[in-house]
């Protein structure tokens, strides 16, 4: 179906319309690097797709410091996330066998939405998904009482689904979702720690190039539309771990050749 560019005005992510100001990035909070630094994802199965391509990327460091810790799992969205026991003694077992304690979480990529809602009305839809965006980020907050940082971003295109839990406008609407929950940290609506942060942003306009160049074809994703092929993992997965190494935030300890003592304050 056709994107919404207009709804609201033009918003293609990326250069246009972020939550995240320049003033917002130079306040995010230092990291702490005593013994190691450790980031973890939070989302469903394609977040599941992209960081497995990050966990084959991760060990191109040479930091020895930093640790990824993927906890995202199919078919597990916001609510989920906020009420199934089961998805949290997943995380327990992951942790476990990553040999990471909560208390060591101290930056989160965050990814996921609502499925339940097949209307995708805006803004009453995207809303709601940053009501529960909230609510989740102080779920994180409880659970990891270390984190200092998280990166919210928004789905990838869903335009070759038709699957009404999938098929745009969601992901288009689900960055409007994170824009809204910067831009009320922002303005002090929600308490600044932990700082949330997004500019790393993934959704095109389908086969459109965005202005930086990114675009998707069919051919990235599997016959549902839905979950990234081969070829769409590699694309987002090093896209993801581009930015985290170049982002004036993260790559001050995701970048291999930065000297993490600074961030010992």
């Amino acid at each position: 179906m056709p994107t919404p560019l207009n709804e609201t005005g033009l918003y293609e992510g990326f250069s246009l319309g972020l939550g995240t100001t320049s003033a917002h990035l130079i306040a995010a909070p230092n990291i702490k690097n005593k013994n190691r630094i450790v980031m973890v994802s939070i989302g469903a199965s394609v977040q599941n797709q992209i960081s497995e391509r990050l966990e084959v990327r991760i060990p191109e460091l040479t930091n020895t410091k930093f640790k990824f810790v993927n906890l995202c799992q199919p078919s597990q969205d916001i609510n989920d996330w906020l009420t199934s026991a089961d998805v949290w003694s997943t995380v327990t077992s992951r942790l476990s066998s990553a040999g990471v304690l909560n208390s060591e979480i101290q930056v989160a990529w965050l990814q996921d939405d609502i499925l339940e809602d097949t209307a995708s009305i805006f803004p009453a839809s995207p809303q709601a998904v940053k009501a529960g965006f909230i609510s989740l980020i102080n779920k994180l907050k409880t659970n990891f009482p270390k984190l200092k940082q998280i990166f919210i971003s928004g789905r990838p295109y869903s335009g070759f689904s038709d699957d009404p839990k999938h098929d745009e406008p969601k992901g288009y609407h689900n960055g409007w979702a994170c824009r809204w929950v910067v831009e009320d940290q922002i303005n002090n609506l929600i308490p600044k720690t932990p700082w949330i942060c997004d500019s790393i942003y993934l959704w095109t306009d389908g086969e459109n190039a965005r202005v930086d160049g990114l675009s998707v074809i069919q051919a990235n994703y599997n016959a549902d539309g839905i979950h990234l092929s081969s070829s769409g993992k590699t694309k987002f997965g090093d896209y993801m771990f581009d930015k985290f190494k170049t982002h004036s935030v993260s790559s001050k300890y995701f970048f291999s050749n930065i000297k993490l003592d600074f961030f010992s304050k």
